[in-house]
């Protein structure tokens, strides 16, 4: 395995929060992880254009959370939500990243999921909550099109935590398999956490050369990692094992198995934090 050059390091970490509660654990963990990496943090609150128009409509409706009954809500309420919600965010951000020692910015987007581009171009990890305000376990739109357009580097939160430490790291040898297994060394660097690699191959023999490979270049770096072996591919296995593990999860795009819609197969099953590598 060769060095890892510039666009192996995470220098700038982007984490999109809207005020749900999976938004608010991205939050934690875009930080955390930006004060381990030293990282920039730019947070972005988005607030979909869509939710402006709903209150134009005679049937919007709020239910609320306690009182589980039903009133009127106008575009006016929802615009003042929002102010809000985002004040409430900022404030947040201001004094946890304050605390961690962050460097950090915060904007306010106006629009459509879609109009992300900019900021996640320029952004070496995209931290995002699996899903919104909808409460539902499966991902929300955001992440389906962070996804989709943006693969390299995304980290999606679920209900717990993406804490650096432990790492759980697919490797195959493929290309994007050794990207994230020095991504996984550098984050497993600044904790007090153990690193696992999981070897996925369909021989035996295969997965001997594989971890003796891993295991060389983890070496040179002072890092003694347990090992795997994943002989078959499936959804249920790898999450088993990042059960047990209680991890974060870190996968290459680059494996044949996640590819087409695998990968929203992975985030909709999937129990801990997972962070793709392209």
């Amino acid at each position: 395995m060769s060095e890892p050059n510039r666009k192996d390091r995470i220098e700038r970490i982007l984490v999109a929060v809207d005020a749900s509660p999976n938004s608010i654990i991205a939050l934690h963990t875009a930080i955390d992880l930006a004060r381990r990496t030293r990282a920039e943090l730019r947070a972005l609150f988005i607030q979909e254009s869509y939710l402006h128009h709903l209150g134009s409509y005679p049937f919007a409706r709020e239910i609320g959370h306690y009182t589980a009954q039903s009133r009127r809500i106008g575009s006016r309420e929802i615009r003042l939500q929002m102010r809000a919600q985002s004040r409430r965010i900022r404030g947040m951000l201001e004094t946890l990243a304050e605390e961690a020692r962050v460097h950090w910015t915060y904007n306010v987007m106006k629009g459509k999921t879609s109009d992300m581009k900019d900021a996640a171009e320029d952004a070496d990890l995209i931290v995002l909550g699996r899903s919104g305000w909808s409460g539902r376990k499966k991902m929300g739109s955001t992440v389906r099109f962070i996804l989709t357009q943006y693969p390299a580097r995304t980290l999606i939160i679920g209900d717990r935590p993406g804490s650096p430490s432990p790492i759980f790291v697919v490797y195959d040898g493929s290309d994007s398999s050794k990207r994230a297994l020095a991504l996984a060394a550098n984050l497993i660097r600044n904790s007090e956490g153990f690193l696992t690699v999981g070897i996925l191959t369909d021989t035996c023999d295969q997965a001997k050369k594989l971890q003796k490979e891993a295991h060389q270049w983890l070496s040179k770096r002072n890092l003694e990692p347990r090992f795997r072996w994943i002989l078959d591919w499936s959804v249920d296995k790898i999450n088993a094992l990042a059960r047990t593990e209680s991890c974060l999860l870190i996968l290459p795009r680059g494996i044949e198995a996640l590819q087409e819609n695998a990968v929203f197969d992975v985030i909709d099953e999937m129990d801990c934090p997972v962070l793709f590598v392209q």
